[in-house]
């Protein structure tokens, strides 16, 4: 396999960042019963402001948990989850 630059403790970190969204997500889901309202997690997203990123940094990483993690009929998505906030917090 190619070295493309990242390091084994990145790979880690991303391994277990990967690994533990699901859980997150079915965690929150599991504690509000399922029923998220998708206006105020879109408040509560927009007036989180990132300690770690910057605002490319966290509008690179919001997109990608989306696209990971999307809303569907069966429960919320990453965002709705706090998925971004959660890692922003590890970081920091």
């Amino acid at each position: 396999m190619k070295n493309i630059g990242i390091s084994p403790e990145r790979r880690a970190f991303i391994r277990v960042v990967a690994g533990s969204a699901p859980a997150v997500v079915g965690g929150v889901a599991a504690l509000v019963g399922g029923d998220l309202s998708a206006q105020a997690d879109e408040a509560n997203a927009k007036s989180y402001h990132p300690r770690y990123f910057n605002a490319a940094e966290w509008d690179t990483l919001t997109a990608l948990v989306d696209r990971l993690i999307p809303a569907d009929d069966t429960g919320p998505g990453a965002l709705q989850a706090g998925v971004p906030e959660f890692i922003d917090m590890q970081m920091d």
